[in-house]
């Protein structure tokens, strides 16, 4: 699989990225923690989600757009600003994934 080039979006920072790894580590990992080829997983890997499904993911994690597949919504133990902190945290790692696949530092 080829990772695509994780979007900009405003308002991330590395701040709220570094924030999201410990949470992501500990609500999100156990079903989403297989990243990369080394790493596959009968789930969603995070690391390498579309700019569509970025443009979505709250909507994902805290309102249950894709509950019918079997993600439910975490609005019960999640905060928007954990979603975000999360969302920050995916993004940069895909940026990373994505700049090692590209040969770039």
């Amino acid at each position: 699989q080829t990772t695509p080039e994780a979007p900009t979006l405003a308002g991330m920072t590395d701040a709220m990225a570094d924030r999201g790894a410990p949470i992501f580590g500990a609500k999100c990992s156990v079903c989403h923690g297989g990243w990369g080829e080394a790493q596959l997983s009968a789930y969603p890997d995070l690391n390498r989600l579309t700019v569509e499904t970025h443009a979505v993911f709250d909507s994902i994690v805290l309102h249950g757009r894709l509950k019918d597949s079997g993600m439910a919504s975490f609005a019960d133990i999640l905060t928007p600003a954990d979603v975000s902190a999360i969302h920050a945290y995916l993004l940069r790692e895909q940026r990373k994934l994505w700049r090692e696949e590209q040969g770039k530092p």
